[in-house]
């Protein structure tokens, strides 16, 4: 009897059982190639005695290759290219801007100050960038667009540090890049 069962195949059993594996395969695949969510967190500090902002960036690889790709309209490999850290401070520079505020609270014309390149560490799950900026000190409005423009679910999250505590922006693409102002502190 168990040869008899063993011998017959369900069609409609056969059927289901090569939907799953299917299905599980696919999933790996498709896993494997995107991943479901865009975000960067930007840690920023003013440093009073260096009067310097101090970042450090960290950014999903891909994303950040997907970012200059665009910029600069050729495939680049975070490791390998040539020239990739004036390529990641040239678009950090560009999108990613504090403004000095006046007393009133309004954007400062003269604003010259660049963010300086203090390094970087990649690996396949992140991508660090260390930044400094001499400059105006707190208050400044930040901008972040980072990755916007490849991106449309992407979400850049500033951790601005100020007398021990650590207060949380968010910058979502769907908002455009919205504009945050960092107090000094009280």
């Amino acid at each position: 009897m168990s040869s008899r069962l063993m011998n017959r195949t369900n069609p409609a059993l056969a059927g289901f059982v090569l939907m799953c594996l299917l299905c599980v395969l696919g999933g790996f695949t498709a896993s494997a190639q995107a991943h479901p969510y865009h975000e960067s967190s930007l840690e920023l500090e003013w440093n009073a005695e260096a009067q310097q902002w101090e970042a450090s960036l960290r950014v999903l690889p891909e994303d950040l290759e997907d970012a200059l790709q665009f910029q600069l309209g050729q495939r680049v490999d975070l490791i390998h290219s040539e020239n990739i850290d004036q390529h990641i401070l040239r678009y950090v520079r560009k999108r990613l801007q504090l403004v000095a505020l006046d007393q009133q609270g309004k954007a400062s014309a003269n604003q010259t100050a660049q963010w300086q390149w203090q390094g970087k560490e990649v690996s396949h799950k992140a991508a660090w960038i260390f930044l400094t900026l001499a400059a105006p000190p707190p208050p400044v409005k930040m901008r972040n667009t980072l990755m916007f423009e490849v991106q449309e679910s992407q979400i850049n999250r500033v951790f601005y540090r100020v007398q021990g505590k650590r207060i949380p922006f968010d910058f979502p693409a769907h908002h455009g890049g919205t504009v945050q102002e960092l107090l000094p502190p009280q």
